[in-house]
């Protein structure tokens, strides 16, 4: 039995288009697209989409609004199975790598977050909407009763289609 969170996101390989979107197969009518694992290559003379200014990277899930035709913001999503204050300190301090290191057409992730299945008390502030909404970086617990990765994401969507 696995414990890695479904979150229904096929993998993708939409090729690498510089300056533009790159139509995704799983982009939804929406504008939304996840991707899973999507590789984020080292910067080189060739100008790609998705790229990383420090090495290659592969974070375990994300996803980008786009509208009307135009790259949107996009979130990084790290899945993480801990729960401890210092196991949780440990991952955000990973996530900063990819929050300050990916880009999108030299456009840094608009949010990242790790995705736990539960946090103990001393590091549940991270996962407080006060806490997300002004650093957009933290914590989600999958399947919270607070509505979790589904309220954030929701959340997100709707800031990026303003």
């Amino acid at each position: 039995m696995s414990c890695r969170p479904d979150l229904s996101i096929p993998r993708d390989c939409a090729p690498s288009l510089p300056l533009s979107c790159a139509p995704s197969r799983s982009a939804r009518k929406d504008g939304s697209a996840p991707y899973y694992q999507r590789k984020f290559h080292a910067l080189s003379n060739r100008v790609r989409e998705w790229h990383c200014l420090t090495g290659e990277f592969r974070p375990d899930y994300i996803v980008s609004f786009d509208k009307d035709g135009a790259c949107g913001r996009w979130l990084v999503l790290d899945a993480k199975y801990r729960a401890s204050r210092g196991s949780i300190h440990d991952a955000l301090r990973d996530l900063h790598v990819y929050r300050d290191a990916l880009r999108r057409n030299g456009t840094r992730a608009a949010g990242s977050s790790i995705i736990v299945p539960a946090l103990d008390d001393g590091a549940a502030a991270y996962a407080h909407a006060d806490y997300l909404g002004t650093h957009a970086f933290g914590a989600m617990v999958s399947g919270g009763d607070d509505g979790g990765l589904e309220g954030m994401l929701r959340g997100f969507w709707e800031g990026a289609m303003r």
